[in-house]
């Protein structure tokens, strides 16, 4: 059951709040959940249904959101019509945006609100690095609309600090994702595919994309084995590229790897994640590294923090992972074995690391920091009137 967050809004009319999103994803399930059981809050999602490239993301359920209709253009630009009639009529005290500057209702509905003396506000993963050229100063004209940035790290606030925004126009709140519950019936994975079941285990849980480097895991299965120290991995997602990596995988790994495809059940997920010894993620990790550490596996990532999304903030090195110089596989494989053989994490190892990540990805944190910045902004508005 979803906790809700502690402090209400002062005394007066409840105040009516917006979420708007392309689609409710359900791995913000427990966020959405958190903002819509504040008590004196009125919240209210408004949504259109996925997005190219996206289609197979299940989507959050039990909120009863206001229905738009998205109209992609090139599966990047985004019109959601209906929105701005909406937010016209209703006449929200506050309204929350996804924010990305390539939707245009966006643009026009925040220039709405801002006339009305609303607070805008952008829940956005900001910068990862400073960004020259055009799409970068569209990026901070758009942001500029919003009276605050709802951000997922620390580094994007630093970075907004050097672009000219003040400190209260930039809240980290994290990033989240629904707390599993311990269940005890809940058994270790066994795996169906590999030679020797009983080796340790690495697990990829992440799209199977070009960027995030899929064939480098492969490359340190290989690896390891040839070094005598051998080490089974699991695939969990899907994606493009999925049958050439299971060539590559019998080429170059036979019996060592197995692909699951996409898995949504938070049960089977638990299950592996009960079997693994090491989450690896050796370009750009994002939930995957909170997804591990609310499990209790440890994390592998490269050393690079603009080749990462914020969710890197949760990996701390020498305590809950470890990191690698990017694009160096011998590295890669140096860090995997160290958690596979060498320092694998006993009982309490896992439940300290399962404690902090359930505060640093905890969804009723983050909706307090959601809400306190909406009724700081909101106080705000007030006085100025």
């Amino acid at each position: 059951m979803t906790a809700t967050p502690s402090s209400t809004p002062a005394e007066g009319p409840t105040p009516r709040v917006a979420v708007v999103y392309h689609f409710l994803p359900n791995y913000r399930q427990g966020v959405f959940d958190a903002l819509a059981a504040a008590d004196g809050w009125d919240v209210t999602f408004i949504t259109g249904h996925s997005r190219p490239g996206q289609e197979g993301v299940p989507e959050a359920t039990g909120l009863d959101p206001v229905e738009v209709t998205n109209r992609w253009l090139a599966g990047r630009f985004l019109w959601q019509q209906g929105l701005l009639s909406h937010v016209r009529r209703e006449r929200y005290d506050a309204v929350i945006f996804l924010g990305n500057w390539m939707w245009a209702s966006n643009w026009l509905t925040s220039i709405l609100l801002r006339r009305r003396n609303a607070p805008v506000l952008y829940w956005t993963h900001g910068w990862i690095e400073t960004e020259p050229g055009l799409q970068g100063k569209l990026r901070r004209r758009f942001y500029r609309l919003a009276d605050a940035l709802l951000l997922y790290g620390h580094r994007a606030a630093d970075i907004g600090r050097q672009y000219g925004w003040h400190d209260d126009e930039l809240v980290v709140i994290g990033n989240s994702l629904p707390m599993p519950t311990p269940d005890p019936s809940i058994q270790p994975w066994t795996p169906t595919a590999l030679s020797d079941p009983a080796l340790p285990l690495a697990v990829w849980i992440s799209r199977l994309i070009p960027e995030k480097k899929p064939d480098m895991v492969i490359d340190a299965v290989a690896e390891a084995e040839r070094r005598g120290t051998p080490v089974n991995c699991v695939f969990i997602g899907g994606g493009d590229d999925d049958q050439s990596l299971r060539r590559r995988a019998d080429q170059k790994a036979p019996g060592r790897i197995e692909f699951l495809g996409p898995v949504h059940d938070e049960r089977m997920l638990a299950a592996v994640f009960a079997t693994a010894a090491v989450t690896v993620v050796p370009d750009y990790g994002g939930l995957s590294i909170p997804h591990s550490l609310i499990h209790g596996v440890p994390v592998v990532a490269n050393d690079d923090p603009t080749a990462n999304g914020p969710d890197y903030e949760y990996l701390y090195p020498e305590t809950n992972g470890s990191v690698f110089p990017k694009g160096d596989l011998a590295g890669f494989v140096d860090q995997i074995l160290r958690w596979t053989h060498h320092e694998p994490v006993d009982d309490e190892h896992k439940a300290a690391i399962e404690k902090q990540a359930r505060v640093d990805a905890s969804p009723e944190l983050g909706a307090q920091r959601i809400l306190d910045t909406v009724e700081r902004l909101l106080r705000a508005k007030r006085t100025v009137r």
